[in-house]
């Protein structure tokens, strides 16, 4: 055992209001407007696909020889709109009709092609691979000939099963150049996508890239390494992470846990912005699989994130900003449009009465809570990937959840430590157990150094390359004097009572000014 001096442990991070809001200058005087080169992300899974043919013509080429759906831009392309099309790109064919000869033919054609809108570059090329958050840009200036500047350029995806999505505009991020971010590939990987884009000048002139083949190589983003241009099988079955000692880093594979787990954000009666982590939980069958529509999400996390045991009172202000790594910001700060995913307000918190009658470290058997979060998009704010519904287990897939887990597995432990603000950061080792006091056995990570922030963050067993995994324990506290994590227990029949607070997580009412429940199992 150890005295309570010498516990670092389940002490709230508590960041003054300069340090949470970060170097905010760049925001003032209209300088935190959307800078040329920044553009936003849309979410795969927000892009409708629809079985259609894609060209596959390749070039500078006019409307004619795209397969177009009638409307794109917002713009419904009426009768005269196709016929004025049609008219424009039928020079070859007419000179053709009138007897002008084969050559005379080929002449007119090069000489309409100068006229065209041309397109200088584009990427990624073809046969490229591409990974699970891909850029895609093409350079498209006026034709030499009629210098008709240019006015629209859109961008077309192809699935593998050859269905594809309706014509997007891309936004122009530099002079001439146009780039669309995606995100999504990684449920993909292996394979073969295809993209093209069509510019159009203002005179309605309009060429393409055709038809693009590109190769989803898996979790990552469009500046990683890519792999030869190999022919690609159809995706594999994900495999189990490859097991390492990680004393303290940031987390590199991205993935489905990086989504699902935030930094929490709260006050305890309006002093202090304290920082700690939380997991988005499945919360259908006992935590064994997602529920979307049961009107409210689920956070795991500690308890002392959620109720102060000295001042016995619930959080208030509580906001929860998962992938929060990805913020535009240099560090944290509480401008939920510099967030991938945006900020959620958390509705009210559930924990265990034999947390909230004893104080630390009488009660680190208990340091296990949940937030709820209703599924309404009123809860929701900023977030600058295109595409989300403002609920919160529909834009992100939640984490399962065990609560009969025994064994002594090799264990992913991860959170925001405030000392690496905004990383997200991860030890990994094979888990023991430890009495921090003599009378519970805690579960522990002896050469972990996740640092203050970090508590509330899951314990993950089974962590596969796309970053899916099960939640067992929560980072609940440490020794000053030596590094290490410790973890409750949330198994139930050795005596935990966090199955019973996630029930009644799943069902309670909004309480409203009490902030949440204090359940005695």
């Amino acid at each position: 055992g150890s005295t309570t001096s010498a516990w670092r442990g389940h002490k709230l991070e508590q960041t003054t209001s300069k340090g949470l809001r970060g170097q905010l200058h760049h925001k003032k005087n209209g300088v935190g407007a959307r800078q040329l080169r920044e553009h936003d992300i849309i979410s795969l899974d927000s892009i409708k696909l629809r079985d259609t043919a894609v060209s596959d013509h390749h070039g500078d080429t006019d409307v004619r020889n795209l397969e177009v759906p009638s409307t794109f831009s917002g713009r419904e392309l009426g009768r005269k709109d196709r016929n004025k099309m049609n008219k424009e790109t039928d020079t070859t064919n007419s000179d053709k009709k009138k007897g002008r000869g084969k050559n005379t033919g080929n002449i007119k054609k090069v000489r309409k092609r100068k006229k065209l809108p041309t397109i200088a570059d584009y990427s990624p090329s073809n046969e490229a691979g591409i990974r699970d958050s891909q850029a895609f840009t093409v350079v498209a200036e006026p034709s030499s000939a009629t210098q008709s500047p240019i006015t629209t350029v859109l961008f077309q995806i192809t699935d593998f099963k050859g269905k594809s999505s309706d014509w997007i505009e891309v936004p122009e991020v530099a002079k001439d150049k146009y780039q669309i971010s995606i995100d999504g590939f990684r449920k993909h990987k292996g394979t073969k996508w295809t993209y093209q884009m069509l510019v159009q000048d203002a005179s309605g002139k309009k060429s393409t890239t055709g038809a693009i083949t590109v190769i989803v190589n898996g979790v990552g983003d469009d500046n990683d390494n890519f792999v030869d241009d190999a022919e690609m099988t159809p995706p594999a079955p994900a495999q189990e992470m490859r097991q390492q000692l990680v004393t303290d880093k940031n987390w590199p594979y991205g993935g489905n846990i990086q989504f699902a787990t935030g930094k929490i954000l709260f006050e305890f009666r309006g002093q202090g912005d304290f920082v700690c982590s939380g997991t988005l939980v499945m919360d259908g069958n006992n935590g064994l699989s997602p529920n979307k529509s049961n009107g409210r999400s689920i956070i795991q996390t500690a308890a002392h994130c959620v109720y102060n045991d000295v001042l016995k009172e619930f959080a208030t202000k509580a906001m929860f900003i998962p992938d929060q790594v990805s913020t535009k910001g240099e560090v944290s700060n509480t401008d939920c449009n510099d967030d991938k995913l945006g900020c959620w307000k958390l509705s009210f918190g559930v924990v265990a009465s034999g947390w909230a009658e004893a104080t630390f470290p009488d009660n680190v058997a208990y340091d296990y809570a949940y937030y709820v979060v209703h599924d309404n998009p009123a809860t929701h704010s900023g977030g600058y990937l295109r595409g989300l519904t403002g609920i919160l287990d529909h834009d992100i897939d939640a984490v399962k959840l065990d609560f009969d887990h025994r064994s002594q597995d090799f264990t992913y432990a991860l959170g925001y430590s405030s000392e690496h603000d905004p990383n997200f950061r991860y030890c990994s080792m094979d888990q023991s157990t430890i009495y921090g006091v003599s009378w519970y056995e805690n579960l522990w990570l002896d050469r972990c150094g996740l640092g203050g922030g970090a508590s509330g963050g899951g314990w993950i067993y089974g962590m596969d390359d796309n970053g899916v995994g099960t939640l067992y324990s929560v980072n609940s506290w440490g020794f000053d004097d030596k590094t290490g994590m410790a973890g409750p227990s949330l198994n139930t029949r050795h005596g935990s009572h966090a199955e019973c607070l996630f029930q009644k997580a799943l069902t309670a009412d909004d309480p409203g000014r009490e902030g949440g429940y204090v359940v005695n199992c």
